[in-house]
């Protein structure tokens, strides 16, 4: 009887840490922060090279004059930049050629659009999580009832048992 409780003791404590892990998993894996890119986007007044890093040896991508690009970042040398989903990176010396949207209706009409991309986006992102939380939570309960109806089977084993020996 006594062997019987203490292999009952280390389901309880293995039913327990298995718990315990189940909800430190969800609890991390909830921990997310949405990425949001900021910047002010520009026109390119004349054909300027961007770089995949902070550095002229790296790869170069070729930005034709009257392209549109978002300027993320910008330090003492380097412009971040993000060009058709891509970052890169211009020299602060070629900034002479990005200049401001000329057209202001077209720059309003591009920060509009820019205003919706983002809602989009961030429903996006807001429905994923709440799709990501659901599978957790019934994750969670899942294993919760497994628990629970191990624990419910080791007990009527336990009083069988003791019934038996009585």
């Amino acid at each position: 009887m006594s062997s019987y409780l203490n292999k009952m003791g280390k389901i309880r404590i293995a039913v327990g840490i298995v718990l315990f892990l189940g909800t430190l998993c969800c609890f991390c894996l909830n921990i997310n922060a949405s990425d949001q890119v900021t910047g002010s986007l520009q026109s390119v007044t004349e054909d300027i090279v961007a770089y995949d890093s902070m550095d002229v040896s790296a790869g170069k991508v070729d930005i034709k004059a009257g392209e549109i690009i978002l300027i993320a970042n910008e330090d003492s040398e380097w412009l971040h930049i993000l060009y058709q989903g891509s970052d890169l990176y211009i020299k602060k010396e070629d900034a002479s050629a990005v200049g401001s949207l000329e057209n202001e209706d077209a720059a309003k009409e591009l920060e509009k659009t820019a205003q919706t991309d983002k809602s989009w986006i961030e429903s996006y992102i807001a429905q994923m999580k709440a799709i990501r939380n659901g599978r957790i939570w019934r994750t969670v309960i899942a294993v919760m009832i497994v628990a629970v109806i191990v624990f419910i089977v080791m007990n009527s084993i336990r009083r069988n048992a003791s019934e038996k020996i009585k």
